[in-house]
């Protein structure tokens, strides 16, 4: 005679084993629809990419056009390519400078990468950044568009000041900088002091070893467009 509890029960066991089926297969279906998800979020992505990386190209190239006009103060100019970063500047046929595109490691969160423009005289014609992640509302201020600071550099040359004194204004140069930060615009400073080194350097290469190039050189060479 066997007790109740020890009796066998088949219901109890097909029942079980439903619940088990069930679960797995509201598993898979988790799974397959997060799979799907995953699928058209990729595919959205790539739509996107493909839809706006024209646009931002093209807003980068009347940027970076912007930017010389207010360099050079013309329409009127030329660019003959010297190498991967330096451009002689012409207007009428006639030299008037060079344009550098240098990047500095040194700012407060990073690369920032600039156009220096200097006369054939030696001095620094203007100065715009190109790209930048400085902290909103200091280190930005290097940015022409929110502040007329970059334009101090203009006038400026290694003739008319030793090296020493191109640094801001708390570590014994000439240049200020910003209220609450120091390393962006000092980084900015210690930049185009470098570029003038380099194009006093430059300034001796023979014109016949400069390589013409019949396009706008600066256009074409924006990397964050490519």
């Amino acid at each position: 005679y066997k007790r109740q509890d020890e009796c066998s029960h088949p219901a109890l066991g097909s029942l079980g084993n439903e619940a088990t089926e069930t679960s797995g297969n509201h598993m898979k279906q988790a799974v397959l629809a997060m799979v799907g998800l995953a699928f058209v979020a990729g595919i959205s992505l790539t739509l996107v990419d493909g839809l706006t990386k024209e646009p931002i190209a093209n807003n980068l190239h009347q940027y970076s056009q912007q930017q010389q006009r207010q360099i050079w103060n013309t329409d009127d100019i030329a660019f003959n390519l010297q190498n991967d970063h330096t451009w002689i500047v012409e207007t009428r046929d006639e030299p008037i400078g060079r344009m550098y595109r240098t990047t500095t490691s040194n700012g407060y969160n990073g690369d920032i990468t600039l156009w220096v423009g200097v006369r054939t005289s030696g001095e620094v014609q203007g100065v715009r950044v190109i790209q930048h992640q400085e902290t909103p509302g200091l280190g930005v201020q290097i940015d022409h568009r929110i502040s007329p600071w970059i334009d101090h550099f203009t006038g400026h040359s290694l003739d008319r000041q030793q090296i020493e004194s191109w640094d801001v204004i708390t570590h014994g140069g000439v240049f200020d900088q910003f209220p609450g930060a120091t390393i962006t615009p000092r980084a900015l400073v210690h930049a185009v002091r470098d570029v003038l080194i380099q194009h006093n350097q430059f300034s001796r290469t023979p014109q016949a070893d400069i390589r013409k190039d019949t396009t706008n050189p600066i256009l074409n060479r924006i990397e964050e467009a490519e």
